[in-house]
């Protein structure tokens, strides 16, 4: 996938997304009041905490917006995940939001969404596939820069190891691809080396600590910082650095700013987190929903991006760099978690004041 230059928005305009349907009026035209919208949501599993968080948030916000939002779990299966979207399609959805399983294994579903009608848009992992109508997400090749030069800044050398997602699931390439944008120029000087690189199927968290073992193993523990893709993953890698005694020595990056994550980032075992705001990416995605099902402009889209040869309108929101040093004013200053909640395995004389 090819990314068009964009333009950032700051998480405050966000809040006030507004409408653009890309041309495609389609049938969902005929849906005229709010009350008519029915919206078809398919997640890709909900075995992580921000998918499962996205789904309550979105559920909640369509009710409050007096729509109906039919939502799937996929369980991580992409034929069960198929198989629902053409459930879906079958009830008389207006618009359909999908969070890929398969990125690779969608374009049957994309078909038939847009042969009866219906617009399709892509949330956070981006179909690779013709047809689509919006992209709701991230610029994640900037995330995994982000994640990276972190990275970088706290271990300009040394050996690190790369735990990439599942490789049905572009967001691992994007994010990788950010992180050798960074890390490239410190390769070819030789101060870091990469020593050890996996994708971890359906980003599962014992196959993640399975491959951070036999990198360990390979290495004789001399290993110095851990690209990881997700917290999930990272809460595992870490159990496997524990192991060792090398929890909090190896600098070990995460993304979706989980809970569990902050937990760690704050007792020092967890070096670092890009956190997505999930009110305001679900609500993203049910708002560009429902514009498209009522065939009026979205107005957030804030650039464009390119798939399968085509240009596709896209809505594209930032992250906040979680850090031991922006961990209390961005999570706690913010009120996205209580501060007992992030620091309740901390000593309480070590709770920041």
């Amino acid at each position: 996938m090819k990314r068009t230059v964009i333009v950032v928005l700051v998480l405050v305009f966000l809040v006030s997304l507004g409408l653009f349907a890309a041309g495609v009026k389609e049938k969902a035209v005929g849906a005229k009041e709010l009350k008519d919208v029915v919206i078809g949501f398919s997640f890709p599993t909900l075995r992580e905490e921000r998918w499962a968080i996205e789904k309550d948030i979105a559920i909640e916000y369509a009710k409050e917006l007096g729509i109906t939002l039919k939502v799937q779990d996929a369980d991580t299966d992409v034929n069960m995940q198929n198989q629902q979207i053409e459930n879906l399609i079958t009830q008389g959805i207006d618009c359909l939001i999908v969070g890929p399983q398969d990125v690779n294994a969608m374009q049957s579903s994309v078909n038939a969404a847009r042969e009866a009608g219906i617009p399709v848009v892509s949330y956070l992992r981006l179909i690779d596939g013709k047809g689509l109508t919006m992209f709701v997400g991230n610029d994640f090749v900037l995330v995994g820069e982000d994640m990276a030069k972190s990275a970088v800044e706290k271990v300009p050398q040394g050996k690190y190891v790369i735990i990439a997602g599942d490789s049905g699931d572009n967001v691992s390439y994007q994010l990788k691809e950010g992180f050798y944008n960074v890390i490239q120029p410190k390769i070819d000087t030789g101060d870091i080396r990469v020593v050890f690189e996996q994708h971890i199927k359906t980003w599962a968290a014992e196959n993640a600590m399975a491959n951070m073992e036999n990198a360990l193993t390979n290495q004789n523990n001399d290993i110095q910082a851990v690209l990881v893709e997700n917290d999930t993953m990272a809460g595992a890698c870490i159990q496997a650095l524990k192991a060792q005694g090398l929890a909090g020595k190896v600098y070990v990056t995460g993304m979706d700013g989980d809970l569990a994550a902050l937990q760690r980032i704050a007792e020092g075992t967890q070096s670092m987190t890009m956190l997505f705001e999930h009110d305001i990416i679900a609500k993203a995605a049910v708002d560009a929903a429902v514009d498209l099902a009522m065939g009026v402009d979205h107005a957030a889209v804030n650039g464009t991006i390119e798939v399968a040869g085509e240009t596709i309108p896209a809505v594209l929101l930032s992250a906040s760099k979680i850090t031991p040093e922006t961990i209390y004013d961005i999570v706690i200053g913010k009120n996205i978690y209580k501060l007992e909640d992030v620091y309740k395995n901390v000593p309480r004389s070590q709770w920041p004041q």
